[in-house]
């Protein structure tokens, strides 16, 4: 039903920790733009996100990105990867011989900006270049998320709406 649902694992160790969702919490932590790119914002200037989580049977699934903000445009952008590798497993024929070894991997490449659009509004989106690579199989496809984040003057009530990996498989 699904293709690319590591696209779905936790960016850092903190949105692991709240459920794997923290949409609508505005600071200084870059990872959060993974999750909701409307939270990009100045405080995420030269920041770099670094997240690496090792899981059992050789998987991995990790986050590196760079923040910055453009006063330029008023806009604060953010590049980063996304990826999961799988390990190494036995290539065998169909009679069951091993004959020899594949690695499994899959890789999201995104860039994202967001913009305060009204005093308390914030608009941004995220575009993911997506590869997968299992034995000779190779799979490729674009997704995007799109959210709004609203905050009040007093900052003691924020809500926001994600569309999260809308996209396709090209490939």
């Amino acid at each position: 039903n699904n293709t690319y649902e590591f696209l779905n694992l936790p960016a850092s160790a903190r949105l692991t920790a709240m459920g794997g969702h923290l949409i609508s919490v505005r600071d200084d932590d870059l990872s959060l733009a993974l999750s909701n790119p409307s939270l990009l914002n100045p405080d995420m200037h030269q920041q770099i996100a670094l997240s690496h989580n090792i899981f059992l049977g050789g998987i991995n699934h990790g986050y590196v990105a760079y923040g910055h903000h453009a006063e330029k445009w008023n806009a604060s952008l953010h590049a980063g990867l996304q990826y999961t590798t799988y390990g190494t497993f036995d290539a065998a024929d169909e009679f069951g011989t091993i004959t020899g070894e594949f690695k499994a991997s899959e890789y999201a490449f995104v860039v994202g900006a967001s913009r305060q659009v009204y005093e308390k509004l914030t608009f941004g989106a995220n575009a993911k270049l997506i590869t997968s690579q299992l034995e000779t199989y190779n799979s490729v496809g674009l997704a995007a998320d799109l959210g709004l984040f609203y905050q009040d003057t007093s900052g003691r009530f924020t809500a926001s709406l994600v569309f999260k990996n809308a996209g396709a498989q090209l490939s």
